[in-house]
């Protein structure tokens, strides 16, 4: 009997009527079934506790990239599988579309799947997926900032910010910034400022051993630290990022590999 957390975006259209269907299905093929979100909670049942996550065998996100990232980063400590349902646009990182929801869900019960393992990247007690971005509000000037990686001094930059992507975040921010695309499984890290002020300046790829400190030379009140572009923290003088001892594991329906999937959705 297994257990299953759905996660959900909220703001997606008819996504309440759509997830109670499932919900009805999953019980019909005897899946305990396990959500924090009000709506889909309102039977005490559902209701999380840490030791109902320990016990859980799959987290089914419903949403786009966004949702799968904000799961994997709110479960990343209990390192449990994610399968995402797309109802948004991209999509990259879902491993179904919502109108072959059922399929996919009758594929994961009998376990015909793959699992991927993708690295995660920490700053404190934080983690992210796709990327930890260093940048600056709307109106600030550019920051200034020298990079090292493992102490040894890269180079002083003045930019609108720098982007550390892991491989799955290579297609993100990274890409739209000028950044390489990297295979998911490498073990790397990118490091791809913004807008950087001057002709220099390029992405730099290094190990996903490496240790990555930024340090702000410039007044930093308006300089912000973000995760996986959804949750922010104000920047400290000192910013040092490496590889979590956490990883995601993505689960994979379709036999479709990076390159199927990179043709599909960028390259129509």
């Amino acid at each position: 009997m297994p257990n299953i957390i759905l996660e959900l975006n909220a703001h997606k259209e008819n996504i309440f009527e759509f997830t109670n269907e499932i919900v009805k299905y999953l019980r019909q093929r005897k899946c305990q079934v396990f959500s924090s979100d009000f709506e889909i909670a309102k039977d005490k049942n559902f209701l999380l506790d840490e030791k109902k996550i320990a016990d859980t065998d799959y987290i089914l996100t419903f949403g786009g990239d966004g949702t799968l990232l904000y799961a994997a980063r709110k479960y990343a400590k209990f390192d449990k599988p994610i399968f995402g349902i797309n109802f948004g646009h991209l999509g990259f990182l879902t491993g179904a579309e919502k109108k072959n929801v059922f399929l996919a869900i009758n594929n994961l019960l009998s376990k015909h799947y793959t699992i991927e393992k993708r690295s995660m990247l920490q700053l404190k007690n934080n983690v992210a997926l796709n990327d930890i971005c260093i940048g600056k509000s709307f109106e600030a000037r550019l920051i200034c900032f020298d990079l090292f990686v493992n102490n040894d001094f890269v180079g002083n930059y003045k930019a609108d910010g720098l982007i550390v992507s892991t491989p799955t975040g290579s297609t993100a921010y990274n890409l739209s910034a000028g950044g390489p695309i990297i295979k998911p499984t490498l073990p790397v890290f990118v490091l791809t400022p913004i807008c950087p002020h001057t002709l220099y300046s390029r992405p730099i790829i290094i190990s996903d051993n490496d240790e990555i400190k930024i340090s702000i030379k410039s007044k930093f009140d308006n300089v912000k630290i973000i995760f996986d572009g959804q949750k922010n923290l104000p920047a400290e003088n000192d910013i040092i990022i490496k590889r979590s001892n956490f990883s995601a594991k993505i689960i994979k329906i379709e036999s479709l590999s990076f390159f199927d999937v990179l043709r599909e959705k960028f390259m129509k």
